[in-house]
């Protein structure tokens, strides 16, 4: 029996640094050491904000894409600035500062949602076109006609058959 009162102790232990209740349809940490403090988000805030990321997500990823492509240098700016919410929206949250890390949360998610959007538009015209002597290439080559495989096999076969065979 006082195995079992041990193991009681030792879930207590574990579970002494966090105190929850459930209040609102939201969850309320409080730390046990500093009582004072609470860390609590209403349902419908992460419910909206939920939706937001996934519509943000599905029209990014799934949606028609840009016209044309943007340049790099705007797009790792725009997923810079992206990467920098995150690491604000975290530093606001470690701090206890709900309101500004879940906002700095969702405006970082809507960054990168933007610049996968972004990267998604036609690549720029090439080169190719013009007929001004210059390099530069990289536009698309014409696709090559499609394999004969019946004039293929017919030559194979002509092939095995008339070949010098070695002996073993």
């Amino acid at each position: 029996m006082a195995d079992v009162n041990e193991r009681v102790s030792d879930a207590e232990l574990a579970f002494s640094a966090l105190d929850f209740a459930v209040v609102d349809a939201g969850v309320r940490l409080r730390p046990a050491r500093n009582p004072g403090t609470c860390f609590w988000m209403a349902l419908a805030p992460k419910v909206t904000l939920a939706v937001l990321l996934l519509a943000s997500v599905g029209i990014a990823y799934l949606g028609p894409p840009p016209q044309r492509r943007v340049n790099l240098a705007v797009r790792s700016a725009v997923l810079s600035l992206g990467v920098g919410g995150y690491l604000a929206a975290v530093a606001a949250l470690a701090a206890g500062a709900i309101v500004p890390g879940v906002l700095a949360l969702a405006l970082a998610g809507e960054l990168v949602c933007t610049a996968g959007w972004l990267s998604r538009g036609d690549a720029p015209p090439s080169d190719d076109d013009s007929d001004d002597g210059g390099g530069g290439g990289g536009g698309r080559r014409p696709k090559p006609p499609p394999l004969d495989w019946d004039a293929f096999e017919r030559a194979f076969r002509r092939y095995a058959r008339d070949r010098e065979r070695q002996r073993v």
